[in-house]
């Protein structure tokens, strides 16, 4: 099943028909039920389509929680190779959509985190539960620095090159696919 999760009604509509139309079992869940518990299977997937970090930072909670995979539809254009880091352009020909999602769905996941060491994956953890650095020292009574370079070092060794929300996202989304292929 793909659960659709999205702030945007005419991309929940568009999916919803794309996705069923190619045989795929589609449920929407409404962005502000999410605090209750949804009926799922650990081989549901999370359709994303938000540019609300903080919808975005729940959604990936949820996902951890509930051991689902996400993929995440964004604005702008996605080159092909981060489909398998579960990112997807909603520029997306509309014939092409059903195609790449399958594509997505079977992908097996590399075990880059385990190159991580334990300190980069604590703190790599931490951010993606949206901590920031300040606090993330104060907690592990390591400097700012230190954190950063943590930080750094690890978005290296996943050939990601900036913190931002879709470095993040990619972080999260390798840790759920591992959680799922490991349980299989």
């Amino acid at each position: 099943m793909i659960t659709i999760i999205s702030d945007d009604n005419y991309f929940v509509l568009g999916a919803d028909a794309l996705l069923k139309q190619s045989g795929y079992q589609v449920a929407i869940i409404d962005i502000h039920k999410l605090n209750y518990p949804v009926n799922s299977q650990q081989n549901d997937i999370i359709l994303l389509s938000s540019n609300d970090r903080n919808l975005i930072h729940n959604v990936l909670l949820f996902a951890g929680i509930e051991n689902r995979r996400v993929i995440q539809m964004i604005d702008g254009h996605t080159p092909s190779d981060m489909w398998a880091d579960g990112v997807l352009s909603k520029k997306t020909a509309t014939h092409e959509f059903p195609r790449i999602i399958k594509y997505i769905l079977n992908l097996k996941v590399k075990d880059c985190l385990k190159d991580l060491t334990l300190r980069e994956v604590e703190i790599m953890d931490k951010l993606l539960k949206g901590k920031k650095n300040h606090a993330i020292s104060r907690e592990m009574r390591i400097s700012e620095k230190t954190v950063s370079a943590h930080k750094l070092n690890a978005l290296k060794k996943l050939g990601l090159t900036g913190l931002n929300s879709r470095a993040i996202l990619i972080y999260g989304s390798y840790q759920n696919r591992l959680q799922m292929q490991r349980s299989h």
